[in-house]
């Protein structure tokens, strides 16, 4: 398959000079470093950069892909790929990639009997593999880290800048990036030991692990315990989740990715605390990754486009972002173009290979996404390192030593953990001041054992007392550490689906078409309706892989659970799945949702002494808010206030601020279309300015409580006109929220505040409300005057809502009554008129059936009798009229045939164009009288049409041929939407051809029905003689003349 890939959109010009770009690259597998399915965004957008940025007009890179295969294959496989290339008649100017070093030797063989360079991403060990040294690939370029540097950086770090000359390595073999590295590490020793001979003692030495077997953890102890008594500083090649299981000094994470796993140390299981002390002796190696607003801007690009033109070809696990093999992808293409470029300046054909790769080495070109690439006189990227140590304040890793070449720039000092528990001490010697097995200290004879063993139990008793001490006082404080961590798999959704309803629907028109559901607040509304441990609980969705548990959220969890107030949503916990990232937050279940929703329930009745229970409710509940450590709430609103089944507002959405987007703290942006614009409604003036808080203000949300009371007193959303009482039925009114929000934010002349007339609620409320929503944060009044004040304004009203919810509830039922019985009455009619059409379309007693929900089975009649006619010359005539004009005809001649059918045992079967088909002896079995039945009906519709008129055609008689036939048939109901009874067998078929072989009005029968009729009715019958019937044959048939 060949890729190409057009970045300007069109094709390109026949005089461009196209530049061909050969990427063999393979697809990928977890362990591999360079996987195409992670580089493929990455390369689409440095051809975008270099094309439109980087090379002058006229000249134009297009980009050829080959897949490598899954994994580091088989040599020879690259040379396929090329080949291929050349069957395709593409001529490569440059190659990209592969990742793998067996392959890229293979492509780089290929590139230099082309004469063309190759960019490999990152090849980082080809000179292990192929036993040559760098020099000998004379045409490549790479990027953006290697092994040698590594091992030389770790050494020379550990060696030189530490003195550490005890020095042991432990390898996972079963990882490919650890064991090359591990075996670069060792041919790197060998070669690098004589240069080290005067310093370096013999015990400088190589360990590696052996992890097949399955006991990979034990081995990796008992190595450590080993190496011990030799070693005093330890290089571990392992993945993150098994250095998070031993005490170690330096581990390698060059960025983060799910090839060398995790390295948190907070899991949230038993180890977490062993884990945390041991990652206070741990070092990290890793790569300099940019964190600029260029950088993060670059890799959100990568993912964006991976998931929208790539269809996510790589699905990024939750703690990955966009790596530097990745990004080196990106660089290589626009490296490349900065090289062509800068020989075409100088005049200079880029096709001359040996001044491209000249100008490809020890040289430095700018990123166009921020940032500079650098490389050395080899052609191999410059990149820079760090040593990060684990800070016990963020319990994060920090960077304290960056490393560039032979440049060591030391941050920040690295801090150890001391013998006395604190963690301010240098790193330790290289021999224990009594050497690894004790033997450089004494012990001091002079001291009888008894008086050590009495110092030593002294010791221990000591521990002891202030070990349970620990532990009681643990205890007491939780005894669950761990209660907030709900298994994904312990939720269950018994009605999934009803409860995705009682999310916030707003029916009105005041709403904003242009908001995001990435802007969107995490906790706003009532959630998904979830059971956990047998209690219902109120579940609120939050974005996939976007919040993972960390301390400080764990530390938020902590603090709200401790939180006891009636008129706050108690926290029941997170639902955690794999990764520890965050799925829902799970709160207490209100069963009446939000604040909004009761609001919008028409159903529920809000007079004065409802609605001062609710604005009750929130100033307790925001006051002891308040009063609180978390100070101020930040995000209240309608969505945030929940209801619960007393009618008791729980506020939610409080005080946990790791699991909000950051962005919902952003001032609004009038071009910005991706903010959701209702949530600002509630915001004050000055949050709307500048960026907000990420727990709000105390004066911020006593605005927004402003706003809940206008809300609360007119029943309407936030800035909606107060109704008219005479407009009843006028229950819409539209608002630009984008508009009044900016109306707010700019503060406007006069100022934009919701508008509540004088007589909508007592004088003082509208007074305190207007107080509430003032310009100034410092004129509005703090939230335990508030209280107070709406104590004096309420007095006793709303107290005691349950016995007010009781007498309106028994109101309720008597109006109920009188509407359930007039509804069932008006139910019985639409009943009645729904069976009858239904009797209209099929047999009564199939219609009964499926009504009932019954399945109605085919059935075989021995003997029925079938009526078919067709219109005489209906083409003719439906050309001298218009489309309208048949439909009438139609309609009126089979409104006659209707009627006269209602005078006889006969059905109408179905009605096809100008054709009609009645029966008689089905679905109601009429023994032998079908006959008599099929015939008078046939006679009477003859007898009817003497006076039938053709409306658009005056003066013309219409005629028709009629077929009877009598005989055995299977009658039964197909389809589902719209279902039809039919008729199947060569009884109807005859009757059919006996009509097409009939004359204008006259009735031609089979000898079957002939027989019938002589044998139960008195009609004149006469013989016609032997009639060709098509398909059938030739049949004696008769003519039916009258009949009684």
């Amino acid at each position: 398959m060949v890729v190409r890939f057009n970045v300007r959109g069109e094709a390109a010009a026949g005089e461009d000079l196209i530049i061909h770009v050969c990427g063999i690259i393979e697809t990928g597998s977890p362990d591999l470093l360079a996987q195409y399915a992670k580089a493929a965004p990455a390369i689409e957008m440095g051809l975008a950069d270099a094309n439109a940025l980087v090379l002058p007009l006229g000249i134009q890179l297009v980009f050829h892909y080959k897949d490598a295969g899954p994994r580091c294959g088989p040599r020879n496989d690259a040379f396929q790929r090329i080949m291929e290339l050349m069957t395709e008649n593409v001529t490569c100017h440059v190659y990209i990639g592969p990742g793998c070093d067996d392959s890229t030797a293979d492509v780089n063989t290929m590139a230099e009997q082309q004469d063309v360079p190759l960019l490999a991403c990152p090849a980082s060990n080809i000179q292990d593999v192929t036993g040559k040294s760098r020099d000998d690939f004379t045409h490549l370029i790479r990027s953006p880290f290697f092994y040698t540097e590594i091992c030389d950086l770790i050494l020379h770090f550990l060696h030189v800048t530490c003195n550490y000359s005890d020095i042991a390595v432990v390898v996972d073999p079963s990882n490919v990036f650890f064991n090359g590295l591990g075996n670069r590490m060792r041919s790197f020793l060998r070669g690098r030991l004589k240069s080290y001979a005067k310093e370096v003692p013999p015990n400088f030495y190589f360990l590696r692990s052996d992890t097949k077997d399955g006991s990979q953890d034990e081995k990796i102890r008992q190595t450590l315990t080993d190496i011990n008594s030799t070693a005093r500083a330890i290089i571990l090649m392992l993945p993150g989740s098994f250095i998070r299981n031993v005490l170690v000094y330096v581990g390698i994470e060059l960025y983060q990715s799910v090839t060398w796993g995790d390295f948190e140390w907070e899991l949230h299981d038993e180890n977490d605390r062993l884990a945390k002390e041991g990652f206070k002796s741990l070092l990290l190696f890793s790569l300099l990754e940019a964190s600029d607003s260029a950088s993060s801007a670059f890799k959100n690009d990568v993912r964006q486009l991976s998931r929208t033109k790539f269809d996510h070809l790589y699905r990024y696990a939750a703690f990955e972002n966009v790596d530097p093999v990745t990004s080196a992808y990106y660089e290589a293409v626009v490296f490349y173009a900065s090289a062509v470029k800068a020989l075409m300046e100088n005049e200079t054909d880029f096709r001359n290979t040996t001044l491209l790769l000249g100008a490809m080495k020890n040289v430095t070109y700018p990123n166009p996404r921020g940032g500079k690439i650098t490389m050395d006189d080899k052609g191999d990227r410059v990149s820079t390192y760090v040593i990060k140590d684990f800070d016990v304040d963020t319990e994060t890793f920090v960077v304290k030593i960056t490393l560039t070449g032979d440049n060591i720039s030391i941050e920040a000092p690295i801090a150890w953990p001391c013998l006395n528990g604190d963690y301010n001490c240098p790193l330790p010697p290289n021999t224990p001041a009594c050497g690894f097995d004790g033997s450089l200290c004494l012990f001091n004879e002079s001291i009888s054992p008894g008086v050590l063993a009495a110092i030593i139990i002294c010791l221990l008793i000591f521990v002891g007392a202030l070990a349970v001490y620990g532990v009681y006082r643990h205890s007491l404080r939780e005894k669950d550490p761990y209660w907030w961590r709900i298994p994904e798999d312990k939720i269950s959704f018994p009605n999934k689906g009803k409860s995705m309803a009682s999310l916030r629907k707003s029916h009105r028109s005041l709403q904003d078409d242009t908001s995001s559901e990435g802007q969107k607040s995490v906790n706003s509304g009532a959630g998904l309706t979830g059971t956990y441990n047998q209690n219902t609980i109120s579940l609120v969705v939050l974005p996939e892989g976007e919040f993972r548990v960390t301390a400080r959220l764990v530390s938020e969890l902590r603090t709200i659970h401790s939180m006891r107030h009636q008129n706050l949503q108690k926290i029941v916990g997170v639902v955690v799945g794999v990764q520890n990232v965050c799925i829902y937050k799970a709160g207490e279940w209100c069963s009446r949702g939000s604040l909004d929703d009761v609001l919008e329930n028409d159903g529920i009745k809000l007079d004065w002494a409802f609605k001062y229970s609710l604005i009750k409710d929130i100033a307790e509940g925001i006051s002891y808010i308040h009063s609180s450590v978390i100070v101020s709430h930040g995000f209240l609103s309608a969505m945030t206030c929940l209801v619960d089944s007393r009618f008791v507002i729980k506020i939610s959405d409080f005080g946990i601020t790791e699991l909000h987007n950051p962005s919902l703290c952003e001032p609004p942006q009038t071009k910005t279309f991706s903010q959701d614009f209702r949530l600002f409604l509630w915001r004050a003036p000055e949050h709307l300015r500048h960026l907000m808080p990420a727990k709000g203000t105390q004066a911020g949300d006593v605005y927004s409580f402003a706003i809940l009371l206008q809300q609360i007193i007119l029943r309407n959303e936030p800035f909606e006109p107060e109704l008219d009482p005479e407009d009843e039925g006028e229950k819409y009114f539209n608002v630009d929220i984008r508009e009044v929000v900016m109306l707010v934010k700019n503060g406007s002349t006069p100022l934009k505040r919701p508008v509540v007339s004088v007589t909508a609620c007592t004088p003082e409320l509208r007074s305190l409300m207007i107080k509430c929503w003032a310009e100034a944060p410092t004129d509005r009044p703090a939230f335990t005057k508030l209280k107070e004040t709406i104590r004096k304004i309420a007095g006793a009203v709303g107290e005691n809502i349950i016995d007010h919810l009781i007498e309106q509830m028994e109101q309720y039922a008597a109006d109920l009554e009188k509407k359930v019985a007039a509804q069932t009455q008006q139910f019985m009619k639409e009943k009645e008129k729904t069976e009858e059409l239904l009797c209209q379309l099929l047999p009564r007693s199939i219609a009964a059936a499926l009504t009932k929900g019954e399945t109605v089975d085919p059935e075989q009649y021995d003997m029925v009798s079938i009526y078919y006619s067709d219109i005489v010359g209906f083409t003719t005539i439906s050309a001298q009229g218009t489309a309208m004009d048949v439909v009438a005809l139609l309609n009126s001649l089979y409104s006659l045939f209707d009627s006269i059918i209602e005078n006889y045992d006969a059905y109408k079967v179905e009605t096809i164009g100008d054709a009609y088909m009645i029966a008689s002896g089905l679905p109601t079995r009429n023994g032998d009288q079908h006959g008599i039945a099929i015939a008078q009906t046939a006679l009477a519709i003859v007898r009817g049409l003497e006076s039938f008129k053709i409306i658009h055609i005056p003066g013309k008689k219409l005629q028709v041929r009629i077929g009877l036939n009598s005989g055995p048939c299977v009658a039964g109901v197909v389809g589902m939407h719209m279902p039809r009874y039919c008729l199947f067998g060569d009884t109807v078929t005859v009757a059919q051809r006996l009509e097409w072989s009939g004359e204008p009005m006259k009735i031609q029968i089979s000898t079957e029905t002939k027989t019938l009729l002589q044998r139960t009715g008195n009609f004149v019958i006469r013989e016609r003689g032997m009639t060709y019937l098509k398909e059938q044959g030739t049949m004696m048939t008769h003519w039916l003349d009258s009949g009684e």
